[in-house]
């Protein structure tokens, strides 16, 4: 069985919670939108209230016509009074998570950087232990060899008669 590398999950979690960071982030930044859509929704709404009763005080309308005009008006002042304090809301909270996003993405870089120096030092370690292996190789393979050589008969160069 493979051994954890600890390492490893910790920048795997890390990672999740910076795409968690991100995905509730850009939900905010949506929201946010949404919110703005509706904020001058109700802008157009007041502006067209408006311009209708410029159009009214120039001609006699009636009380009835006037309460429901003035509740309208109302009631679209207070969406955007409400719109406009659900956007600050919403803009705090978007920076509130733009900081546990970076929050996240530092700690990620900081696992990914210690990860790669581990496998780094991995690297060399495994190549330091073959290159080690290889002088080993080579040396026993000359002291096989000047073994070879010396029990054939070969003295430094020249053959012994028996």
């Amino acid at each position: 069985m493979r051994p954890v590398n600890s390492l490893h999950v910790i920048l795997m979690v890390r990672r999740q919670r910076e795409d968690a960071a991100d995905r509730a982030l850009a939900a905010i930044g949506r929201e946010i939108l949404q919110w703005r859509i509706h904020a001058e929704q109700a802008r157009s709404g007041l502006a067209a209230l408006a311009a209708s009763r410029i159009r009214e005080i120039q001609c006699v309308a009636n009380a009835v016509h006037y309460q429901s005009s003035d509740a309208r008006y109302r009631t679209l002042v207070h969406e955007s009074a409400e719109a406009a304090k659900k956007i600050e809301k919403l803009e705090k909270a978007r920076a509130e998570q733009m900081a546990a996003y970076i929050a996240a993405r530092r700690n990620r870089e900081v696992a990914e950087k210690l990860e790669e120096e581990r496998s780094a030092a991995h690297e060399a370690e495994v190549a330091l232990r073959e290159q080690k292996w290889n002088e080993d190789m080579f040396l026993a393979r000359k002291v096989s060899n000047s073994n070879r050589s010396m029990s054939s008969g070969h003295l430094f160069g020249t053959k012994e008669s028996a």
